[in-house]
């Protein structure tokens, strides 16, 4: 509270320190309330209204939040009429804010503050995911990421390390296949005792070898139905590996995978080309990530193409598998299996190699380049202020008191969101699955820490028609991973629906959307 307080305090000196006493006799009186839109999610609004009273306690205004689906956002800001001091969106729908309606700079006082208002942010969000051409604007109120869980007994027992390519991510996904760990309940191992000669039994993390079977026939299908027809991992199943690959996932699977290959030291061209806005998702190194990640499909259920992170977490947590990609969350609660898991955490993995566009051709990376690379902008929640807002200062003053002060009662409630301030890092264990136990919640916040300092990362699409573009790539995704195409068909055909939505919003509209997302003049 005191320092919530003392945030403010300043906040409200630095705006009133230029101007004469009966000027600041003004600004110290009574104001209107901030106007806070945000935009789909009801729940986050109330959460953010909740709040309202613990505001009023501290400023001299209060809020006014106000909550709008995602399509009467759209219309508002194309015609101009958000009328909103400040808007809290997906940062998917970022986009449309930034270049249909224009953002406010964060004042420099705040970039410049020696409490690290700014500065206390991770520094790959600060360089490129809340930038837009150039300028810092936006605020974060949850950060997404992938990172790669791992069963830390099942390494032991394979003499293996968390994998720092996909060639060896794969090769551990097959080992880790054929395997299947004997967890039982403590009633069913005092048993096991009873019965064995001599009072004694296997340890209950010891591996079962599939001898004389292949990886993907191991386990059956995963058959079981949770309300609303979601899939649920089976008794008794076993994968080695589960990705969320489902409708609004699969997409961002890919463009995870496909980050190292993609990330050349030389080109700025990734999903598009710079220069004309050419869609280049066919190209080599998507291509190779779309045939890999079908490889690592066929290790899981035939359902996995509707999985989505919340599943890969709870099959994981519940014992169900080796190894999953997903992302981690305080939100997680779902149930765990009868006995604790000895669990590690990893980047997702990379490559030694990357593709040079220009050249046509694969090519090794230099010694001190990273080999992986994190996909950030994926998800996640920003709040930013409408160009030519009367209330900047105090909109941003209530933004950076969310996005910090109340960082755990807003962005630690929003599904598949993580921590992104060093202030976070003493608090580790409000930042990740409930289940993890507190050693492995510090691991875990130290490597989400490490990729968001990272000097390269690679900004996921964040241009309008976001959604629209990645629908293409989920399709392309369930297509391959059922066969139905290969990658490089199912990628000619992403490719072709992403030249329609171009002309659907202007080339030339896009382009430069894509150019300021880059943060290119």
């Amino acid at each position: 509270m005191l320092g919530s307080l003392w945030s403010v305090l300043w906040f409200l000196a630095g705006c009133g320190s230029t101007q004469s006493p009966h000027k600041q006799q003004e600004v110290q009186g009574p104001a209107p309330p901030v106007t806070i839109l945000v935009v789909g999610n009801p729940m986050l609004a109330e959460q953010i209204a909740r709040l309202e009273s613990e505001w009023r306690g501290q400023a001299r205004f209060g809020l006014n939040v106000q909550a709008v689906d995602s399509a009467e956002f759209q219309k508002r800001a194309q015609a101009g009429q958000l009328r909103a001091d400040a808007v809290v969106l997906p940062y998917v729908q970022f986009p449309y804010l930034a270049e249909l309606v224009g953002l406010e700079s964060i004042p420099r006082s705040v970039l410049e503050d020696p409490r690290g208002q700014w500065t206390g942010i991770f520094g790959t969000l600060r360089v490129r995911q809340l930038r837009w051409a150039e300028r810092p604007v936006a605020v974060p109120l949850g950060v997404t990421v992938f990172v790669l869980y791992l069963r830390r007994d099942l390494l032991d027992e394979l003499e293996a390390k968390p994998p720092t390519t996909w060639q060896e991510y794969q090769k551990l996904a097959e080992k880790l296949a054929r395997i299947r760990p004997l967890v039982t309940s403590p009633q069913q191992s005092d048993r096991n005792q009873d019965d064995s000669p001599g009072g004694t039994s296997e340890s209950s993390g010891q591996l079962e070898e599939a001898a004389g079977s292949q990886a993907s026939s191991n386990v059956a299908p995963a058959t079981g139905q949770e309300p609303g027809g979601k899939p649920s991992v089976g008794e008794g199943e076993w994968f080695g590996v589960l990705e969320p690959i489902g409708p609004g996932w699969g997409g961002r699977v890919l463009l995870a995978r496909a980050a190292a290959y993609i990330t050349h030291r030389d080109h700025f061209s990734t999903f598009f080309s710079i220069d004309d806005m050419r869609p280049l998702i066919d190209q080599e190194p998507f291509v190779r990530a779309l045939e890999e990640l079908r490889a690592a499909a066929r290790l899981g259920p035939a359902e996995i193409v509707t999985y989505s992170p919340a599943e890969v977490r709870r099959a994981f947590w519940q014992g169900k598998c080796g190894m999953a990609i997903s992302c981690p969350t305080a939100t997680h609660e779902g149930q765990t299996g009868e006995v604790p898991l000895a669990v590690a955490f990893a980047e997702l993995p990379g490559s030694a190699e990357v593709y040079d566009l220009r050249r046509g051709q694969w090519e090794k990376r230099r010694r001190e380049e990273p080999w992986q690379i994190p996909l950030i902008g994926l998800g996640g929640w920003v709040g930013a202020i409408p160009k030519g807002s009367d209330r900047k200062q105090d909109a941003f003053q209530v933004l950076f008191w969310l996005s910090r002060e109340q960082a755990t009662e807003v962005a630690g409630r929003l599904p598949d969101c993580t921590l992104y301030r060093n202030e976070h890092m003493t608090q580790a264990k409000r930042w990740v699955d409930q289940p993890a136990p507190d050693a492995a919640a510090i691991e875990l916040a130290l490597i989400v820490r490490q990729m968001l300092e990272k000097p390269v990362a690679l900004l996921a699409i964040g241009i309008p028609g976001t959604e629209e573009y990645l629908r293409a790539l989920d399709e392309a995704v369930a297509a391959t991973v059922r066969g139905e195409l290969s990658a490089r068909e199912a990628l000619v055909r992403a490719r072709e629906e992403w030249e329609a939505i171009n002309k659907k919003w202007g080339q030339d509209k896009q382009l430069q959307a894509y150019r300021h997302s880059m943060n290119l003049p």
